[in-house]
């Protein structure tokens, strides 16, 4: 606790230790920035992916996110990123998977 000189003190104690003062500053509350819902919001999506749309919007929000979290000094920055990667390693999760049902469909229904 501090007196109103600034010096540490214990906080049951009755007048400052330094300077024998009796009054102390009124402890000051810092109130923590806002978490970013979009950088929340893309993290869940590229977790469920949700039959790939999920990837693709968390890719969507963790843009949004990372973009306001810069502008309002939000938190939330390391879910937008882990959001975004997760979101990519379901598009291209997708990308292949398209790919190779494309290539073997192509390898059934050829002629030879």
């Amino acid at each position: 606790m501090l007196c109103t000189n600034s010096h540490n003190n214990p906080v049951d104690a009755l007048s400052c230790r330094v300077c024998g003062v009796d009054t102390f500053q009124a402890p000051t509350l810092v109130q923590a920035a806002p978490l970013n819902s979009f950088a929340v919001a893309s993290m869940v999506l590229g977790i469920v992916w949700l039959y790939w749309l999920g990837s693709v919007l968390a890719v969507i929000f963790s843009f949004i996110a990372l973009s306001q979290i810069r502008r309002r000094a939000e938190r939330g920055r390391g879910f937008a990123i882990a959001g975004l990667v997760l979101g990519l390693v379901g598009v291209l999760t997708l990308a292949v998977t398209v790919t190779l049902f494309a290539v073997v469909a192509h390898h059934v229904h050829s002629p030879g």
